[in-house]
């Protein structure tokens, strides 16, 4: 068995939520196409009501502050298109004067300050921060269990991007997932961490490592006993996001090496609903972690 330890670039719920579209093929859907749009500006100009459809059923309501905070013409983005907006020298008190819709999917402002802007009407909704668009993120967010199989993917379909994407998702789900089909060289599972990304986490046990017996081991997992459920370096400081096991195929006339997963989340909710006392002093108590080896 092979580890790869990866940076936590690529993947996180935030970004690989169930509420985001896949494009394929080129396509690319606006939200702004999809709706009729109507702007109503509210309390004095404090706040934008953006209602997403005719029959209003469907609205979001912004601050004027924050909307200035987030204005998106050329004077508040960088050259890299970053906000440059300085928080602090902000009127917590601006106002909008007035706000209409462009022809190019854009809200365009004018503040009390004097500033005149716009954001974009795709941007605006899927940032919206209502309660009901909060409650629903939350409801999205919350975790899979995993069940008696885990979810699997061919490796031939991470040829094409919607199966990374596929991968990834399962991943960001459940928090694991079964490729198969790998073939069991290093490379290969070197070029599959290359498709998550390009950034290898080195340890002292280097880009990678070779999980196997040995005569004189230093660490658990190269002894031949069995080893416990855990987590890898819990003592470092910044911990590995993403790991990969390459799981070589022994011998006919080996037994043994099955790979066990243990679901933490559902572990911990199971925990909280059956030992909430105990389950207050596991999220409330901190805990040192360190290897410690006593013939070193």
């Amino acid at each position: 068995m092979s580890y790869f330890r990866l940076l936590r670039t690529a993947i996180t719920r935030r970004h690989l939520g169930t509420s985001q579209v896949f494009r394929r093929a080129g396509t690319e859907e606006r939200l702004s196409q999809q709706v009729t749009t109507d702007l109503l500006v509210l309390g004095g100009g404090k706040r934008l009501r953006v209602s997403w459809d005719s029959s209003r059923t469907s609205q979001s309501v912004f601050h004027s502050v924050w909307l200035r905070r987030n204005c998106q013409c050329t004077q508040c983005l960088s050259l890299y298109n970053q906000n440059v907006v300085r928080s602090h020298e902000m009127d917590p008190r601006v106002a909008i004067i007035h706000a209409n819709l462009t022809g190019e999917g854009k809200v365009k402002m004018k503040w009390s300050c004097g500033h005149e802007g716009h954001l974009n009407l795709d941007w605006l909704r899927r940032n919206c921060y209502s309660a009901r668009t909060l409650k629903e993120a939350r409801r999205n967010s919350t975790p899979k269990y995993l069940q008696d199989t885990l979810p699997e993917i061919d490796s031939e379909e991470l040829k094409e991007e919607y199966g990374v994407w596929r991968w990834l998702k399962a991943v960001s789900e459940y928090g694991a997932c079964l490729l198969k089909g790998i073939p069991c060289t290093t490379e290969e599972g070197l070029e599959i961490t290359r498709k998550v990304s390009p950034h290898l986490q080195e340890t002292f046990y280097g880009g990678h490592s070779v999980v196997k017996v040995e005569e004189n081991p230093m660490t658990l997992c190269h002894g031949p006993g069995h080893i416990e459920p855990h987590m890898d370096v819990p003592m470092y400081e910044s911990q590995t996001g993403l790991t990969l096991l390459h799981c070589l195929r022994n011998d006919s006339c080996v037994s043994g090496g099955d790979t066990i997963v243990v679901d933490a989340l559902a572990v911990a909710e199971k925990l909280r609903l059956t030992h909430p006392n105990h389950f207050a002093t596991l999220v409330r108590v901190p805990v040192t972690f360190q290897r410690v080896h006593y013939d070193r």
